[in-house]
């Protein structure tokens, strides 16, 4: 029987690869979400569809210098 590693089940790429959507602050996997963009050079993730219509609706509001992951 062979066995497969997924990589967004582990543990370690989980952690790794955590990301806060800029509209409602969740964090979530990059491997898991819904939907992203780039916007100024970075790209940013979102747990769903709507969020991401808030984003595009006025990005400079979420993506100010002081606001982090």
């Amino acid at each position: 029987m062979e066995g497969h590693l997924q990589l967004e089940d582990a543990r370690l790429y989980q952690q790794t690869n955590l990301v806060t959507d800029p509209e409602c602050g969740m964090r979530i996997s990059k491997a898991f979400a819904k939907s992203s963009m780039e916007y100024c050079g970075r790209e940013y993730y979102f747990c769903v569809d709507e969020c991401r219509r808030k984003f595009e609706s006025n990005p400079g509001a979420y993506a100010s210098p002081q606001r982090s992951e």
